[in-house]
């Protein structure tokens, strides 16, 4: 399925009369890596959100190459503090596949080997609120991932980790981009 171009054009998002992001005018082809940069406030992170349609633009137009529910299945956003599920991590990284409809064992499977993937494979009964910050990202991509996205829009992931956690996150999004991410 062909997602690629993104084009936004006019793309404007406000809050209470206050512009946040926009007007934007832009076009992704789809082809490697594309970096947001700005000071702290900017709307870098609601650009991000916006382009991957959680939240609503207020002018505008954003329009993907494919029909947009098909666009959103092949996409996937980590954020800058990700979210943890009060489930293992496991749990945590197979439910965006029971989501979709795969039964347990092989969502609990699919899972298993993205957290092996991430270096999270000798915890997988751990609750997930009780991971480092490092391991927290770790299983935010593996959650991520596990649907194997064509997009991955990330938000500042390795903003808090130490310089050992920030190599090993961008290992791994090396070898998802690698891997056609």
């Amino acid at each position: 399925m062909q997602m690629f171009p993104l084009v936004a054009k006019g793309a404007v998002v406000r809050r209470r009369s206050k512009v946040l992001v926009g007007p934007v005018d832009l076009t992704l082809g789809g082809q490697g890596t594309s970096i947001v940069i700005g000071p702290n406030g900017a709307g870098k992170t609601t650009l991000l959100k916006m382009l991957h349609g959680i939240v609503r633009m207020n002018g505008g137009s954003l329009d993907w190459a494919c029909p947009l529910d098909e666009a959103q299945k092949h996409q996937a956003f980590v954020f800058q503090t990700p979210v943890m599920m009060r489930r293992s991590v496991i749990d945590n990284i197979a439910y965006p596949l029971r989501l979709t409809g795969i039964a347990r064992k092989e969502a609990r499977a699919r899972a298993a080997d993205w957290a092996k993937r991430v270096g999270l494979g000798g915890i997988l009964e751990r609750q997930a609120t009780m991971l480092s910050g490092g391991e927290r990202q770790k299983l935010a991509l593996a959650r991520a991932l596990v649907r194997e996205p064509q997009v991955l829009f990330l938000d500042e992931p390795c903003a808090a980790l130490d310089g050992r956690a920030t190599r090993e996150i961008e290992e791994i999004l090396a070898h998802a981009s690698e891997s056609g991410t």
